[in-house]
């Protein structure tokens, strides 16, 4: 388990926890459909809904089968070969975050143009969160001097 561990950090950093973790971001693409669905029922298109999904489902799809691969790994491959395996593993997983971001993105884009205001959760990311919500924030003790 400690190895799965180790392994699906090293590949699956940048996507949970990274500047721009995009998995927060298609939450943020998620809830930016549900906005204008909800307040701009006038102006909202059915399919923003299904793409908004489909990026979700991508992002999964890609997840699951990177946690495949290090399972697989785990099983059937030494340690020595750990290493190897991230090399082989996070291109693609960064090439997948790449293309669902700038689906997101174009999405959130479509989103502004039709409501017209305001700005997508989707840009703005974790922008929005104070620095107690925000773990590359100030610390307490940096904030109060203490």
């Amino acid at each position: 388990m400690e190895r799965v561990f180790n392994l699906s950090m090293q590949c699956f950093h940048a996507r949970n926890f990274g500047d721009g973790a995009l998995a927060n971001r298609i939450m943020a693409t998620r809830f930016d459909v549900e906005v204008c669905r909800h307040f701009h029922s006038d102006r909202f298109r059915e399919e923003w809904m299904q793409r908004g999904k489909d990026l979700s489902r991508c992002l999964a799809s890609d997840t699951a089968d990177g946690l495949e691969a290090i399972l697989h790994h785990v099983r059937t491959e030494p340690l020595s070969e750990d290493a190897a395996l991230v090399a082989r593993l996070t291109p693609g997983l960064r090439k997948t975050e790449e293309e669902v971001f700038e689906a997101a993105r174009a999405l959130a884009s479509e989103l502004l143009g039709a409501v017209g205001q305001g700005r997508p959760l989707t840009v703005l990311g974790d922008r929005v969160a104070t620095p107690l919500q925000n773990q590359r924030g100030p610390s307490f003790v940096e904030a109060n001097h203490v």
